[in-house]
């Protein structure tokens, strides 16, 4: 997948014929030509339908790995092996599937408004990352990104954005695209010197978002390090998206909030809409999926190709809607995912964001105990368990309340999107 995959060929402006490349297809499937996603999303998925029997093999291989190990240990399930490391209860995975199917509706009604909006007769897969409001291109330098995240964040206080000036001023900011650099942008937290940030700025709204998402992390890194021992400093995988989320959601209650242009408005729920969507129900679907698959592996139920694809497009439809007409290559999705060869480890993006959603709401209407207790969550590392440093904040991820809430911002979300 990383080094040997081909992809298939595409027509450039030009007229020429050029093999696909992966950086190319995040671009053309958010097109505004049909064409042209149509011709990328074929070309990307045609190595993933020629390598389908190999590639089952090596999924089916990890499942009854994970199987295999989780009986050999005598946990009770491959599930609950994976979730003991963080001390989460089998009903947290549960819970957070079955509370988002019964609150699928607003997401049934996203589908069919982006349907009306495309103005076309049927919906397909190539159809639902394209931008529903075209004609807003905004250019945001690096400089007005930061004093945006400043004046975003100041519900927070001034020490938190005191901390975020000395990332700058202390130039921890790697900002500018350079020959040979890493592409993407990460935050690396080095105990007892300071975080590093890589960033890949753009000047466009995407790097505003990521600019106030690695901020995020780059400050819970600096106050685990600075308030815990180096043991318990670094901090698990199931908090370290609460505290970027939290970020990223004061910033758009902050955009939406300021701006007066509603087309501009228009585009900012748009985008946010799709974050929610890729962030919390997509990854809500892989864990279902991961779960169903090494549920039919401890039954002793075959895996193949088959089987992944009948189960991969039942959910694909139960979370989408019945609005979409399937393409073939729809029920192979499961082929490209890197993170089922982790598994159980998508659930903790939609934790983390719904997590995020509850602790900003609370922040935004100035709650100084929830804004206290988040600082104070910042600076906890691992000194407990997840679930017990979310617990401290007023989040309790063992009832289903986070998950509502996050679920009813959604529902409002779109709301608000198909009245403008």
């Amino acid at each position: 997948n990383n080094a040997d995959i081909k992809f298939g060929e595409i027509t450039t402006e030009n007229g020429d014929r050029v093999e696909l490349t992966r950086g190319m297809y995040s671009k053309l499937i958010e097109d505004e030509d049909r064409d042209k996603r149509r011709e990328a999303y074929k070309a990307y998925y045609q190595p993933y339908v020629q390598l389908k029997n190999s590639i089952a093999a090596t999924l089916s291989a990890a499942i009854k790995n994970n199987v295999t190990l989780a009986t050999i240990r005598q946990y009770p399930s491959a599930l609950e092996k994976a979730l003991f490391g963080d001390k989460v209860p089998r009903e947290v995975y549960e819970n957070l599937i079955q509370v988002t199917k019964d609150n699928i509706t607003p997401m049934h009604m996203y589908t069919r408004i982006r349907k009306e909006k495309l103005n076309i007769d049927e919906i397909r897969q190539y159809d639902m990352s394209v931008s529903l409001v075209s004609g807003v291109k905004q250019v945001i330098s690096y400089e007005e990104a930061f004093e945006t995240m400043l004046k975003a964040l100041a519900p927070l206080g001034e020490d938190y954005l005191t901390i975020l000036k000395e990332f700058k001023d202390g130039r921890y900011i790697d900002v500018r695209e350079t020959p040979g650099k890493r592409s993407g942008a990460y935050n690396l937290g080095v105990y007892g010197v300071h975080p590093f940030i890589l960033l890949n700025h753009q000047d466009d709204l995407d790097s505003l978002f990521t600019l106030v998402h690695e901020c995020g992390h780059g400050v819970h890194s600096k106050l685990s390090s600075q308030f815990q021992p180096q043991i318990t400093a670094g901090y698990s995988i199931f908090v370290a998206e609460v505290a970027s989320t939290v970020n990223e959601v004061l910033l758009i209650n902050y955009l939406l909030k300021n701006e007066k242009d509603p087309k501009v408005r228009h585009h900012l729920l748009n985008h946010f809409i799709d974050q929610f969507k890729g962030t919390f129900f997509t990854q809500v679907m892989f864990a279902e999926f991961e779960m169903k698959t090494h549920d039919m592996a401890e039954k002793g139920i075959p895996l193949n190709v088959e089987v992944f694809n009948q189960t991969y497009e039942m959910l694909f439809r139960e979370y989408n809607g019945e609005e979409i007409v399937f393409d073939e290559e729809v029920k192979y999705g499961w082929s490209r995912i890197p993170h089922f060869y982790r598994p159980f480890y998508v659930y903790k993006y939609a934790t983390g964001f719904a997590s995020a959603i509850h602790l900003a709401t609370k922040i935004l209407e100035g709650d100084q105990d929830t804004i206290h207790s988040y600082l104070e969550f910042l600076k906890s590392g691992s000194s407990d368990y997840p679930l017990e440093l979310l617990k401290q904040t007023g989040v309790d991820l063992t009832t289903p309340a986070p998950i509502e809430n996050a679920l009813k911002r959604f529902g409002e979300l779109v709301e608000e999107f198909a009245q403008i």
